[in-house]
């Protein structure tokens, strides 16, 4: 092998390292699954939305219900089960109000806010990047979310274009963390901590195809971590979920 050859060997390697490295601290055990902000874009009382949507958040369902022209009430449950390379499942339920004015105009918006619990459990085997042993992972937590949020929509032909921003507010109650040598169970680290707080501030966009009283819908969005520990606190970053959207009003209003 001659001296560069060698070198470009030896650099290959070293950028293999770096970027397993970034793959095992980078997808640790992860808390806070978000979803991507409800947007239901109601118009008067008796409207009620429901939605079902895939993506980053695995699967959940969204709906709102209009008491009247300008107040609703909302609900939301999602679940993700992971089973490639490592097994886990996060659930999260919440409910909560929501204002909306849908004037005559270029855009109607909506303001909401709620309270949820979710849970979250992980296991993983994985070797260790120097040694090669091989190790196992146990994370478990409980927590509430506390959210307000305010959505604008801008509908154009059988488009219908949306933004919104969240306030995630965060409180975990019971969170602990193991990694054990697979050789022979002996626990390698441990991390509990029983009550911190994390608030998460998560932009959203939404782009929907509207046919009569069915939407089609993409939307994508971040969930950036403002406060709380980050070295314990782990979460998905990026939201990316497509889905369908049913908008009907019980009272039999056109």
């Amino acid at each position: 092998m001659t001296l560069m050859k060698l070198i470009c060997h030896r650099i290959h390697r070293i950028q293999f390292y770096i970027l397993v490295s970034l793959i095992v601290f980078s997808s640790c055990a992860p808390v806070y699954n978000p979803n991507n902000l409800f947007m239901p874009g109601l118009k008067e009382r008796g409207d009620l939305a429901t939605e079902f949507y895939l993506g980053s958040s695995d699967i959940g369902m969204n709906a709102a219900f209009a008491i009247t022209d300008n107040w609703a009430i909302t609900a939301g449950a999602q679940n993700r089960g992971i089973n490639q390379n490592y097994s886990g499942n996060s659930t999260f339920y919440e409910g909560g109000a929501a204002w909306f004015k849908h004037p005559e105009s270029f855009f109607h918006h909506e303001a909401m806010g709620g309270l949820g619990y979710g849970k979250s459990d992980y296991f993983r085997r994985y070797q260790a990047l120097f040694t090669g042993d091989w190790q196992l992972q146990y994370m478990e937590a409980d927590f509430m979310r506390f959210y307000l949020q305010y959505n604008i929509h801008f509908p154009v032909s059988i488009f219908t274009f949306s933004t919104g921003v969240r306030a995630s507010q965060l409180h975990i109650f019971d969170y602990e963390e193991n990694i054990f040598a697979e050789i022979d169970n002996r626990l390698l680290r441990q991390t509990i901590d029983n009550n911190f707080n994390a608030l998460f501030i998560e932009p959203n966009l939404n782009i929907s195809l509207d046919l009569g009283n069915v939407s089609m819908f993409i939307r994508s969005g971040l969930s950036l971590q403002t406060t709380g520990p980050k070295n314990i606190m782990d979460h998905d970053p990026f939201m990316l979920n497509g889905g369908f959207r049913i908008r009907l009003n019980t009272m039999g209003i056109n």
